[in-house]
């Protein structure tokens, strides 16, 4: 693995090791849309939690 800096033009924002510098943008990416999402994720009495992005809702749910 190499460690990669992702940058906003000239600025650095982050260290990502990655296999590739596509991963490390990937992971990057993915990162920031789960920090945007952790606030709106509600969770549920019978242990389920759900999240609506880009209009679908998603649901995490137990296995028995």
């Amino acid at each position: 693995m190499k460690t990669f800096q992702i940058r906003d033009g000239e600025v650095g924002l982050a260290l990502y090791d990655a296999t590739s510098p596509s991963q490390a943008l990937l992971d990057f990416v993915a990162d920031r849309v789960r920090g945007e999402l952790r606030i709106d994720v509600t969770t549920g009495v019978d242990g389920s939690a759900e999240v609506v992005y880009n209009g679908t809702t998603y649901r995490a749910v137990p296995r028995d």
